[in-house]
């Protein structure tokens, strides 16, 4: 299989007929009228089924000690539909992941993920290993948010620091900035950044504020904007972003929407409504945009994504209840490799990645539907 682990890999999959067994609920966000949010994920609910989720692997190699399948699908999915390939599996060595949270292109056809034990790791489309390193303190909380930067830089966030961090591509610290405080100049709780392309970065924010900031990449505060509320315009728990065409697209999470602004905070477009529709949302933790100008939403409380075109009509869908060929569980975050476009999302609670065309996915759905 190689370092990268490519292919499905699970211990859902059991060698009884085939047969797929599921357990656990489904996390979601807590989003109250304080302006406050917690996450309660499927690791912290209580139930029986996610104590059956957490005694899989012990089970499984109970089993196979004792000569009882417990088969691993390493490849068949992906022959089936060679659009597509899962990349990496739990655990802690290199090409494993804890709960992926945060995933960029790196813009030469590779890919960073960051999970939760604080390592950034990264690999190639095809799942080889290409190195990584480790984020200088977790004690508070984990890494969320990644982003490619000028001249190949890496930015994660650090929201339970409530700072940034600039990485070269060696995992070389080379900035840092950013401190908890409610004053203009400091940071509450960063959940994701992307870069503009001319030296800005973005950032929202929840926790005392929901709203969208926009930085030089030493710090220094050039525009913010948004409020706790649902109208549009605010927001309520801002987790994801995407920027493309001089349009900055923000995943509104706990309003179950997508929000359009331009460069200068004018709203432009507000796309999806809360349900598990075609069109609808719940919960979207992130969001990224291909050079046609479709939109991928990664919605986290829908274990899928959802895809959109340039003007915000429902083109399709894949992921838990689309399609049980790209299961997807509470996956948190999605971008573009270029110059690929291939689409990796974090299959979080898989502890994987989704590698997979652009083209070939649309092309299955319109196929199936």
């Amino acid at each position: 299989m190689g370092t990268g682990l490519v292919g499905r890999v699970g211990y859902d999959r059991m060698g009884f007929s085939g047969s797929v067994l599921r357990f656990g609920m489904h996390g979601s966000p807590w989003c109250d009228g304080s302006g406050t949010a917690s996450t309660r994920d499927a690791r912290t609910m209580l139930g029986v089924g996610n104590i059956a989720r957490m005694l899989l692997p012990a089970v499984c190699t109970v089993m196979l000690s004792m000569g009882i399948g417990c088969a691993r699908d390493s490849g068949a999915t992906a022959g089936r539909y060679p659009f597509f390939r899962w990349v990496g599996e739990q655990g802690l060595r290199p090409g494993q992941f804890q709960k992926p949270r945060s995933v960029a292109g790196d813009g030469g056809g590779g890919f960073y993920v960051v999970d939760m034990t604080g390592r950034v790791q990264h690999l190639s489309l095809d799942g080889r290993w290409l190195g990584q390193w480790q984020m200088p303190e977790i004690e508070l909380g984990k890494p969320k948010g990644l982003a490619l930067g000028e001249g190949g830089g890496v930015w994660v966030g650090e929201p339970h620091y409530s700072r940034m961090n600039l990485f070269a591509p060696d995992g070389v610290l080379e900035k840092q900035w950013g401190q908890f405080g409610l004053a203009d100049v400091d940071l509450t709780f960063p959940r994701d950044v992307v870069w503009d392309g001319g030296g800005h970065l973005f950032l929202v924010e929840y926790g005392h504020f929901h709203r969208v900031r926009r930085f030089t990449v030493e710090g220094e505060l050039l525009q913010q904007w948004g409020s706790y509320g649902e109208e549009p315009g605010a927001f309520k728990r801002p987790e994801g972003l995407a920027w493309s065409a001089g349009r900055l697209y923000v995943a509104d999470a706990c309003n179950h929407r997508v929000q359009v602004f331009d460069g200068d905070g004018r709203l432009l477009q507000v796309i999806g409504e809360a349900g598990n529709g075609p069109g609808q949302m719940r919960f979207p933790y992130d969001v990224a945009v291909d050079t046609t100008g479709r939109l991928y939403v990664c919605e986290y409380g829908n274990s899928r994504i959802s895809v959109f075109d340039s003007e915000g009509r429902w083109l399709g869908m894949f992921g838990l209840n689309a399609d049980p060929a790209l299961d997807l569980l509470n996956p948190w975050s999605i971008d573009l490799v270029e110059p690929e476009d291939a689409l990796i999302v974090a299959d979080s609670n898989h502890h994987r990645i989704l590698v997979a065309e652009t083209e070939g996915l649309l092309a299955y759905w319109e196929d199936r539907n």
